[in-house]
């Protein structure tokens, strides 16, 4: 559940953390950004905004 609850904003690349926000115990905690998944979410990051761009241009 952590997960589908998480927000590119809670993504940190330089520092390699993710904030887990609500968390067991109704806790936010910091966890580690695997470095083989770093990579493919930045893209996968790259390739909805651009989705996103396109529909906003759209309409």
């Amino acid at each position: 559940m952590e997960c589908l609850r998480l927000r590119v904003q809670d993504l940190d690349f330089a520092r390699n953390e993710i904030l887990v926000r609500d968390g067991k115990g109704a806790k936010d905690r910091i966890t580690m950004i695997p470095q083989s998944l770093k990579v493919p979410l930045q893209k996968h990051l790259k390739r909805v905004k651009a989705i996103h761009e396109k529909d906003l241009t759209d309409g």
